[in-house]
């Protein structure tokens, strides 16, 4: 659940006019859903064509193919310790001092935004430069990060792998890549050899260890299905949401970490030869587990439930929904909801709300954009909006917004099935699907999602 009113989402407005450095951002097009919203295994690992560098006892991150006249650097510091009782915004000066990160003149203030980043819009020499100092998830560290860019359209081309290094920064993983090397998409510690498919080829992998129905894991070799929750942080946004992990608990005393699709669809020689960080040792039982990696410490396995097989022909009656954010107030923030109703009779009907906007870095530069999506019983529709600004030399850019309808309702409705830890679902546009089902309290999980229950 998230920590916010998802209904009080809104697109940042402009807040900053410099125009010795507005313009001098990359020249962004129309951009929806600017999120982070990538994986860990990203956050280790650098974009595709781009370096790192070591500079001011720090990691400056860039795209190798950069124009002639074009400027486009990811500067991440060391972590900076936080002032007990000094509000964030108070301390973006001295940290900036302590860094070393001093570039830029013409400042504009600083600015508190309420996902709890503070940013600073500079210039310096020619080129825009926005510092932002995000709360890191121990609470008591903050990482300063300097964007610096000029000309050119370098924003666009590598919106992707300025996400991800943003990741990195927030992962504390800048330092680590550079003691590796640097090198392009190379997982951090990543030396034990993998067959094909490569390590980043994460599409692959989850192809790879997923079996047929019926020829993964049996029955007779699950000792059980453990759950844990987790208030898991939204990195860059100050808010939290609640986050499910399941394991799966062997009988021979190996447990898979984060199962997403039922457990008779798991290749288990192939996840252990690809996925080797997900399986561990584990002990206990009645409901008290520990797990421990590689023969290191066992750790207990806190705050979660263990779930028992539904027998065949369960029926639910109620609505259950999930809520998720992703993404920055730098870069973009998105928002959903997606709400089940399952009927007795075995019915079950879908709706779900999704919102995505720009960041302040998109309209520090004059362009705000923006889109809303609903789907029902009844079809889908979305809604886009884009607005902005340019230089008087450059002429005005359109505004404007699109609607679309579609009549795909039936996709959202259709019969269910549960058996053992499988949800079978039959859309009514003919689409048959299968999803790990379990229920920690009075929740529902699908494929490792939390749906907590709508009270009546």
């Amino acid at each position: 659940m998230l920590i916010a009113d998802c209904a009080s989402f809104q697109v940042p407005a402009r807040r900053f006019s410099n125009r010795s450095a507005s313009g001098l951002l990359p020249s962004v097009p129309v951009l929806l859903g600017l999120l982070i919203g990538v994986g860990t295994a990203y956050a280790q690992s650098l974009p595709a064509g781009w370096s790192a560098r070591g500079e001011n006892r720090g990691v400056t991150f860039s795209p190798k193919d950069i124009g002639a006249g074009e400027v486009f650097e990811v500067w991440v510091a060391p972590r900076s310790q936080l002032q007990p009782g000094v509000n964030l915004q108070s301390q973006l000066s001295r940290i900036r001092q302590q860094a070393g990160a001093t570039q830029g003149s013409n400042c504009g203030l600083v600015q508190l935004q309420s996902s709890g980043t503070v940013e600073q819009m500079c210039s310096a020499d020619g080129a825009a430069l926005q510092y932002m100092l995000m709360p890191v998830r121990e609470g008591n560290e903050a990482q300063l990060v300097r964007l610096r860019a000029k000309g050119g359209d370098a924003l666009a081309r590598h919106l992707d792998g300025f996400k991800k290094t943003l990741n990195i920064a927030l992962q504390g993983n800048a330092s680590a890549l550079l003691r590796g090397g640097g090198t392009s998409e190379t997982p951090v510690g990543y030396s034990a050899p993998i067959k094909s498919p490569a390590p980043k080829d994460y599409k692959a992998i989850a192809k790879a260890i997923r079996a047929n129905p019926g020829q993964g894991v049996a029955d007779r070799q699950i000792d059980g299905i453990y759950v844990t929750w987790e208030n898991a942080p939204i990195y860059g946004s100050g808010m939290s949401q609640i986050q499910h992990t399941t394991w799966l608990l062997l009988t021979d005393g190996t447990a898979y970490r984060g199962l997403k699709f039922p457990p008779d669809e798991l290749n288990v020689d192939a996840s252990r030869q690809l996925q080797p960080k997900y399986w561990t040792q584990w002990r206990g039982g009645g409901g008290r587990y520990e797990v421990r990696a590689n023969g290191g410490a066992w750790k207990p396995l806190k705050g979660g439930w263990l779930v028992k097989p539904a027998s065949d022909g369960t029926r639910l009656n109620g609505s259950w929904k999930n809520y998720n954010m992703s993404g920055s107030t730098f870069t973009g923030l998105n928002t959903s909801t997606s709400a089940w109703t399952f009927f007795p009779d075995g019915r079950f009907e879908i709706s779900g709300y999704t919102t995505a906007g720009t960041g302040s870095l998109q309209a520090t530069n004059g362009h705000v954009s923006g889109a809303t999506g609903i789907s029902n019983s009844r079809g889908s529709r979305t809604s886009t909006f884009v607005s902005g600004e340019r230089d008087s030399d450059s002429g005005p850019i359109a505004a404007g917004g699109v609607n679309r309808r579609s009549n795909n309702g039936a996709a959202n409705t259709g019969r269910y099935r549960i058996k053992g830890w499988v949800m079978e679902l039959q859309r009514d546009n003919g689409l048959v699907e299968r999803r790990l089902v379990t229920f920690p309290g009075d929740g529902v999980d699908m494929n490792g999602l939390a749906y907590l229950r709508v009270k009546r």
